[in-house]
């Protein structure tokens, strides 16, 4: 894998100005998210390790810190994969952390098994240093048998409040991938919304063949961010507008913005003081991997 994590910055979540150089670049660095803390910026990524484990490939999640979102400096893994039979023993991935209303941090992630099954665990935190996983992993499992999500379900994106919001990517067999919404009243314990919160649009559309790649960020117009594929071998990134967090339906109508070749995933932002500047992380990849979500 060659990949890089690029960024970009937008002051009004529409139109958006690519950040100079990359990130991150090399072999693996991969779904970032990037929070806003009281001195700069944490980073949480994937690192991507071809050719080991029972699924070819081993992926763990590193840390990294910044007083200004340029340069990065990377202070390890933060998240690794689980040993035995665990149901993280294969691959951890796609992180992101929120805080809860009781001022823990929780990592969410994907959780690959040795059998290649996918679903969601969830890590905790004090300090956003060190993580424990929640010894009742997975929090969100696939779907029965049958279902749109019954093969994977990774991808978190997540909303904490009274009642917490989680949207995820998922897929059926060799279906497109799709997002889903749950909610939860302790972002432990989850129950799903039977269909699919975004499907792939009409065919000729620019995400007619698979959505993913969940981002949502809240303000006086939530709006969630997502990749899409209309089948031409590039993807680019859409936002579609909801009513609020745990809303069951959208606008119905996608804004396509910052297309780029290959595989492109928005996965991290945040808000910046009075100027609400949004920053956007993406990762550019050239792999074959495919994602679920």
């Amino acid at each position: 894998f060659q990949d890089s994590i690029l960024g970009a910055y937008s002051h009004d979540g529409l139109t958006w100005t690519k950040l100079p150089g990359s990130i991150f670049m090399g072999s693996g660095a991969a779904s970032p998210f990037v929070m806003a803390v009281a001195n700069g910026y944490r980073m949480w990524f994937e690192v991507v390790n071809g050719g080991g484990g029972p699924l070819g490939y081993t992926d763990r999640i590193y840390g990294a810190t910044s007083t200004d979102g340029l340069p990065w400096t990377v202070t390890g893994v933060v998240l690794d994969i689980g040993s035995g039979s665990a149901w993280d023993a294969a691959t951890v991935a796609d992180p992101w952390v929120v805080q809860g209303p009781d001022g823990l941090y929780r990592m969410y992630y994907a959780m690959y098994a040795a059998n290649g099954s996918i679903a969601i665990g969830v890590a905790t935190s004090s300090d956003l240093v060190t993580f424990t996983k929640w010894s009742g992993n997975p929090v969100l499992l696939p779907g029965p048998t049958g279902s749109w999500d019954d093969v994977a379900v990774a991808n978190p994106s997540v909303v904490s409040g009274a009642t917490w919001t989680l949207f995820y990517g998922g897929r059926q067999g060799s279906g497109p991938n799709q997002i889903g919404l749950a909610t939860s009243s302790d972002g432990y314990h989850w129950v799903r919304s039977p269909a699919p919160f975004l499907a792939p649009d009409t065919p000729g559309t620019w995400d007619s063949v698979s959505v993913g790649g969940a981002a949502f960020l809240a303000g006086s117009t939530p709006r969630l961010y997502f990749s899409g594929s209309g089948g031409t071998g590039a993807n680019a990134i859409g936002l579609v507008n909801v009513t609020g967090p745990s809303s069951s339906g959208g606008t119905g109508s996608t804004v396509p913005g910052l297309p780029l070749a290959e595989w492109v995933f928005l996965i991290a932002f945040t808000g910046i003081g009075v100027a609400m500047l949004i920053v956007a992380v993406v990762v550019l990849r050239s792999g074959s991997r495919r994602r679920p979500g």
